[in-house]
């Protein structure tokens, strides 16, 4: 099986971090100005990158040998936890004008991520989940 069947969902998810730049840049950038901007889009790009590399690799590890997804799942959360708390931690000793919009552009594109991920997820057809029609 190709990887690039195991990601699909990757694609909508990016398009919709493509579609909050701009707001989340306007909001930042009333809010803070050019650090405002700056750091929503930061945010913004952290989410997409953690969430991104994770996907592809829990579907690399998935080609290998699926009892390792488990594994792989957690080290990919754990990194992703890591990348985050090191990045604001990172824009806090800054003391970084465009701390709290990064805060609160991760925020929205993690909701943003994982409401694309549960649309997609409702929607994918899984034929060994799916009920059997019977014909009578």
């Amino acid at each position: 099986m190709k990887l690039s069947r195991r990601v699909r969902m990757v694609r909508p998810s990016l398009i919709t971090s493509a579609f909050l730049a701009v707001p989340l840049a306007v909001a930042g950038g009333i809010w803070k100005g050019l650090p405002g901007v700056f750091g929503a889009l930061v945010g913004l790009l952290v989410v997409a990158v953690m969430f991104t590399a994770s996907w592809y690799a829990i579907a690399w590890v998935e080609v290998w040998d699926v009892r390792l997804v488990l594994p792989a799942g957690m080290m990919a959360y754990t990194f992703k936890i890591i990348v985050l708390m090191t990045a604001l931690l990172a824009a806090s000793r800054l003391k970084w004008d465009g701390l709290l919009p990064m805060v609160a552009s991760v925020a929205v594109s993690i909701v943003a991520w994982l409401t694309v991920l549960m649309i997609w997820g409702v929607r994918a057809r899984f034929p060994y989940v799916e009920e059997e029609k019977h014909v009578e």
